[in-house]
């Protein structure tokens, strides 16, 4: 989530998360602009081996104030020949 969004100058923030090399989510929001937030669910269709890295990615403009809540697994199912 964010609060208000303050810029001199029209910009945009970028958020995005990558899961091993691959982007899996992103957005731009416009700034100036409003509080807000995101519950964002990615359905993963490929196999991620255990450690794969996990980028979160945020551009800002200004002086504003960005929060992650956090990432999580909600449902994991394992192949049994995997």
């Amino acid at each position: 989530w964010w609060q208000s969004l303050i810029s001199l100058e029209p910009a945009e923030g970028h958020l995005a998360v990558w899961l091993d090399g691959q982007l899996l989510w992103e957005e731009r929001v416009a700034i100036p602009g409003y509080a807000d937030a995101r519950d964002v669910r990615v359905p993963i269709t490929r196999f991620v081996p255990a450690g794969a890295p996990v980028i979160f990615h945020l551009h800002n403009h200004g002086t504003n104030t960005w929060r992650l809540r956090g990432l999580s697994v909600l449902d994991v199912e394992l192949a049994a020949d995997e």
